[in-house]
């Protein structure tokens, strides 16, 4: 009977160990904000340019993690790089970034399809949504739009006697 217990101790600490690896599996890709909470209201005056902010970040910021521990962070052309650190119970988040600044999250949720996390700094927590993204392009440069005219042809000549 011990052997039974032994071997069920076993499977349960493979299953523990493989889920926290799923964990972390789930965090390699390139993410985008999907939405951000304040734990304070934003002030009426403040309130279109977070708007603005919020609707930016969307648009353009994108995060990929990747297996080595390194992350790149792409805002507007602007590419940032660091190292992350999720601890084994799959519950914060580290990440420091080039210049050495470190910053952790305390990860709410953490799948596949949707990555939640809020700041733990001591100041106003933020909560941020994030869901998997295209990796934008580090610089785009815009296109002139299409034209559907076809080119019109010149008129043919005419002799006035």
């Amino acid at each position: 009977m011990s052997k039974i217990k032994t071997l069920s101790l076993v499977a349960f600490i493979l299953f523990a160990m493989s889920s926290c690896n799923d964990k972390s599996k789930a965090l390699l890709q390139t993410w985008k904000i999907d939405n951000v909470k304040l734990s304070k209201e934003v002030p009426a005056e403040q309130k279109s340019f977070f708007d603005a902010m919020l609707a930016q970040m969307k648009e353009s910021l994108r995060i990929t993690y990747k297996a080595d521990g390194t992350f790149e962070a792409n805002f507007n052309g602007k590419v940032s790089k660091g190292k992350w650190e999720l601890s084994k119970d799959a519950k914060t988040l580290t990440a420091t970034d080039e210049t050495g600044k470190t910053v952790k999250y305390d990860i709410l949720v953490l799948e596949k399809t949707k990555l939640e996390y809020k700041t733990s700094d001591g100041n106003d927590p933020v909560t941020f949504t994030l869901v998997p993204g295209d990796v934008k392009p580090v610089s785009a440069t815009p296109t002139a739009p299409a034209t559907t005219e076809a080119p019109q042809e010149a008129a043919p000549a005419t002799d006035i006697d």
